[in-house]
């Protein structure tokens, strides 16, 4: 199992993909030698994404079910890809759309993507992929005023006061 396993979860459209091509260079620059597994349900074309960043990619269409059981299922055979690539960190992007789950294990720093301009109410509509998120990054920041985002904030931590606020635009 690679050394450090992190899971970005959130709905559709909300930035998952651009926070992590602006956070994987950081980590590859920190010495880190990231891989990706970016799940997603019908298709998708992030992977180029990924590999233009030098990265390699590997991409799971859950189809008719869940990304996130989805994923669950697949998860030793994840662990086992980066490890034969000699990868020491696994970033795994979800769709997260179950809403009831939340796949993250005990070995793993569990993330939750939220889009600021979805809703005030947003934070409590997204059950444990939020409230048992370690971290939470809150997107599109820039389009909200600064009484949205605090009001969101503030709802995040009375769902989740452990989690890591992180404000991206």
């Amino acid at each position: 199992m690679p050394r450090q396993v992190l899971l970005f979860s959130g709905a559709s459209a909300v930035g998952k993909t651009s926070v992590l091509k602006s956070l994987l260079p950081l980590l590859a620059r920190g010495g880190m030698a990231p891989c990706v597994c970016k799940i997603d349900c019908l298709k998708t074309g992030d992977a180029a994404v990924f590999q233009n960043l030098g990265l390699p990619c590997v991409t799971g269409l859950s189809g008719d079910i869940c990304p996130d059981h989805f994923l669950v299922s697949n998860l030793p055979e994840l662990w086992g890809w980066a490890d034969r690539l000699e990868r020491d960190a696994l970033v795994i992007e979800t769709a997260g759309l179950c809403h009831r789950c939340s796949p993250a294990t005990e070995h793993m720093a569990a993330g939750c993507v939220l889009d600021c301009t979805a809703s005030c109410r947003a934070p409590g509509q997204l059950g444990p992929m939020l409230t048992q998120a370690d971290f939470v990054v809150l997107t599109k920041i820039d389009m909200v005023s600064q009484a949205e985002l605090e009001i969101i904030s503030w709802q995040i931590r009375i769902l989740n006061p452990s989690a890591a606020l992180f404000p991206v635009d």
